[in-house]
């Protein structure tokens, strides 16, 4: 795709609030106590359905300027990995 075309697709997902956090648990070595953790993982869930990792999207994000902080905020609802 190209960059200015991928640009515009991440603006119109944004938008449309096509990302996605999933939560990926942490878990402790052996012996090692401190809670439950977990890590959040942005992806892009286009409008046809496919997901994209962030390796996808992110460069031309950020040439282009484009926060997605305000997409990890926005979401509504974690999906668990």
């Amino acid at each position: 795709m190209r960059q200015k075309t991928l640009q515009e697709a991440i603006k119109a997902g944004l938008r449309d609030r096509e990302f996605v956090l999933y939560a990926q648990p942490i878990m402790p070595l052996a012996g090692a106590s401190g809670g439950r953790h977990c890590e959040l993982l942005l992806r892009w869930q286009t409008a046809s359905g496919d997901i994209l990792a962030p390796g996808a999207f992110l460069p031309a994000a950020e040439q282009a300027g484009l926060s997605l902080s305000k997409a990890a905020t926005r979401t509504t609802s974690v999906e668990p990995r």
